[in-house]
């Protein structure tokens, strides 16, 4: 599939259908992370302050020609396979697309599992 400068590929939230390997272009994968923390300490004998906090931080990563992005939803399971970040085209470009019925055939069974076991053992340390 071709796609323009600025296009979008897809979008955070949206369902996980497909791999895609990026053939020539500029693609750019762009994650936004929001903590939202409360802090409490004590300003007199029965005052307490309250000081709320939001922390917006934004990640991004480039993926050039022969890379390929979007496995990792495919791979942690049917009920968790929303997409985690936004993809941007930097430049017009043109991403070949395994769809997940098709990536999974690619794998047997006991490939799958190592793959889920690793991404959990990842998400707990």
């Amino acid at each position: 599939k071709h796609y323009s400068k600025g296009d979008i590929v897809y979008k955070e939230g949206e369902s996980a259908e497909s791999l895609y390997i990026l053939k020539t272009g500029l693609i750019q994968i762009e994650c936004t992370i929001t903590i939202d923390k409360e802090n409490i300490w004590p300003e007199g004998k029965h005052i307490w302050r309250r000081n709320k906090i939001r922390r917006i931080m934004k990640f991004t990563e480039s993926i050039v020609p022969g890379q390929y992005f979007g496995e990792v939803e495919l791979l942690r399971g049917e009920k968790e396979d929303k997409r985690l970040h936004k993809v941007v085209c930097l430049k017009h470009s043109h991403v070949l697309i395994l769809n997940k019925r098709e990536f999974r055939n690619l794998l047997d069974l006991e490939d799958l599992q190592k793959i889920k076991h690793a991404l959990h053992d990842n998400v707990l340390e």
